[in-house]
């Protein structure tokens, strides 16, 4: 009896680890549809709000996008909200974490919302109206983005897009 108890708590501390491990690596698979839908529709949006303002479309890169969409499923994982993860860092560090290592500057925006209609649309034009957010979507620098959304278990739905200037 006490060695089959040993077996369950080895088994324990086995499925903990691998828990650990793969919350702190980007999901190699893509979005849920519906997320992957809400993450397109902001891609679409910021673009539309950098046509009007006489600027070039931002290129989507999914390496960017698993940074992103990991940022916001740990921000509503662990119920906090900001651009510094208490476990992952700060953009830049998880960048270069996550391999993306091509990048000479680097701007971040994150949203956190509940029972809007249209998400992304209110995404968008809440960082429309903030002046930090406002400058990285309209900064001519920045030709490089990834979006990534996530639902917490808060009910809230995250948003995080990150830009990037490559090297």
């Amino acid at each position: 009896m006490k060695r089959n108890s040993h077996i369950f708590i080895l088994i324990g501390i086995g499925c903990c680890l691998v828990g650990c491990l793969r919350k702190a690596l980007p999901p190699d698979v893509p979005p849920e549809p519906r997320l992957a839908k809400l993450e397109m529709s902001v891609f679409a949006e910021i673009n539309q709000q950098r046509r009007n303002n006489g600027l070039r479309d931002l290129i989507w890169r999914e390496d960017i996008a698993r940074v992103a969409r990991l940022h916001s499923s740990n921000m509503g994982g662990r119920e906090f909200f900001s651009h510094e993860d208490p476990v992952e860092g700060d953009l830049k560090q998880r960048l270069t974490k996550f391999g993306v290592n091509d990048w000479a500057s680097a701007g971040e925006n994150i949203f956190k919302e509940s029972g809007v209609y249209n998400p992304a649309r209110q995404a968008v034009e809440g960082w429309m109206n903030s002046p930090g957010h406002r400058k990285n979507i309209l900064n001519p620098a920045f030709t490089h983005t990834g979006i990534g959304a996530a639902f917490g278990h808060d009910h809230f739905l995250y948003f995080t897009q990150d830009f990037i200037l490559p090297k």
